[in-house]
């Protein structure tokens, strides 16, 4: 039996139709990932955000040794403690007392308004936030503007240099700020809206924000930052011009909408936290709080102030004022995370990965192929993620990276496991016995050399 050229050609045209569908659906899949109406996409964002979780999760927690919260928790609500929140002014002014030696201390507490009922209270807080001199205080975007008729503006934020810069915007004029007085006493002001991911996981933060009046607004933890390092305004905005933010830490890469990815340091309770009825009673040593960053926060169920992680294992359960101190420690310890996943260098990757696992799952024997496919997907693509993601310190476009060779892959291992029998069978069933047939679909291979029987 003299070899079949027909089967070897027929052959060789599907396993060049089969390299180049392995190309077009990698080309396709990370353009879709690139184009801005399709990168986010369902798909894309669902494997990344996973990867990005998971991350996480595993990730040993680092607990900075420099920041503290002071919890306004369920214990210090109770009628036996401190009472129902919100507090007097007279309780947060001998909360403040209590915090002396503190580097900063940030309240993520809202003072829209004075107390009508208890001004002398008012009086003793704005003093001893002006005595303190390193009290950063919150700001908020109000549902309504009640609050723009009723007093007068508080001036605050920072005038921009040059050109507008490169920053999410933010409308200053719905933003509520503490009253007056006390918002002059302050060492800072900062606004504490972070937005969530479509998942509703809070990832990423704008520490700054430009708004329509030409100035620049901070997050209350950049505002927190800046008074603990002593970091100006000027050195502030000076690296949004090359796309990052430094505040006297390390320097914090921000994307294309001025945003930086939070550097958690581990799930819910891994900063330290005391509970402020705790301080208030006077059952902690001042020493605790010398020259450390105090956040002063509500954790109490009722108070409502929490914010989603990325940690599954513990239900996402985040208190805001944990989220802060995170975003504190990224900006002054850990640096931010590189977003790459616009990366035109890590596109390229992706598209190589998705070509070479098309063209070895085709070109290799009908079960190697696939195989050493396979090989490259879990040995190259899956662990791609977590190497940059702990190594680079970057976060990738892992779903155009993972597609582009699984899909390939996929579609080439029904199409290869068996093919070169089923060509056999049709092309022989009719001609052989079928002891001869199913020789030669056992050794497919006799059919292209040649064998003489």
């Amino acid at each position: 039996m003299a070899g079949d050229p027909t089967l070897s050609r027929r052959r060789e045209e599907i396993r060049q139709r089969g390299i180049q569908t392995a190309a077009l659906i990698a080309i396709l899949v990370v353009a879709l990932r690139y184009l801005p109406l399709t990168s986010r996409f369902f798909v894309f964002p669902l494997i990344e955000n996973f990867a990005y979780d998971l991350a996480y999760e595993y990730a040993p927690a680092q607990p900075p040794e420099d920041i503290v919260i002071v919890a306004i928790d369920d214990i210090s609500v109770l009628p036996a403690h401190q009472g129902r929140f919100p507090w007097s002014r007279r309780t947060h002014a001998e909360l403040l007392q209590r915090l002396a030696g503190a580097r900063a201390v940030a309240f993520d507490v809202i003072f829209a308004e004075p107390d009508l009922n208890d001004p002398e209270g008012d009086r003793l807080f704005v003093d001893a936030v002006a005595d303190a001199g390193n009290v950063v205080l919150a700001a908020y975007r109000a549902v309504k503007m009640e609050y723009s008729s009723s007093r007068e503006p508080v001036v605050w934020g920072w005038a921009a240099p040059g050109p507008p810069l490169s920053l999410g915007g933010i409308q200053v004029e719905g933003l509520v700020t503490p009253f007056p007085e006390l918002a002059e006493a302050a060492a800072a002001i900062g606004y504490v809206d972070i937005v969530p991911d479509a998942d509703g996981v809070h990832r990423r933060v704008e520490p700054l924000r430009r708004a329509s009046n030409h100035r620049v607004y901070p997050h209350i933890s950049t505002a927190t930052a800046m008074v603990a390092t002593g970091a100006s305004p000027e050195q502030a905005m000076s690296g949004i011009p090359d796309g990052a933010v430094e505040v006297g830490g390390p320097r914090c890469p921000l994307d294309p909408e001025g945003a930086m990815l939070i550097d958690y340091c581990g799930p819910t309770g891994t900063i330290d936290r005391v509970g402020a009825w705790e301080v208030l009673e006077g059952l902690v040593d001042p020493s605790r709080f010398r020259d450390r960053i105090v956040f002063v926060g509500a954790t109490a169920a009722g108070l409502y102030d929490m914010r989603a992680a990325p940690y599954r294992s513990t239900g996402r359960e985040f208190f805001g004022v944990e989220t802060n101190a995170n975003i504190v420690n990224s900006l002054l310890h850990t640096g931010a995370r590189v977003d790459a996943t616009g990366s035109l260098a890590w596109a390229l990757f992706a598209l190589v990965l998705g070509l070479a696992v098309g063209w070895v799952a085709w070109s290799g024997g009908e079960t190697l192929g696939p195989l050493l496919g396979a090989l490259i997907l879990v040995a190259v693509a899956l662990p791609s993620f977590f190497v940059a993601f702990t190594f680079l310190r970057s976060v990738i476009p892992y779903g155009a990276i993972l597609l582009a060779g699984a899909i390939p892959l996929l579609v080439a291992i029904p199409q290869r496991l068996g093919r070169d029998k089923r060509m056999v069978r049709r092309q022989f069933s009719a001609y052989v016995s079928p002891d001869v047939l199913r020789q030669l679909t056992d050794e497919p291979e006799l059919v292209a050399q040649g064998v003489k029987r």
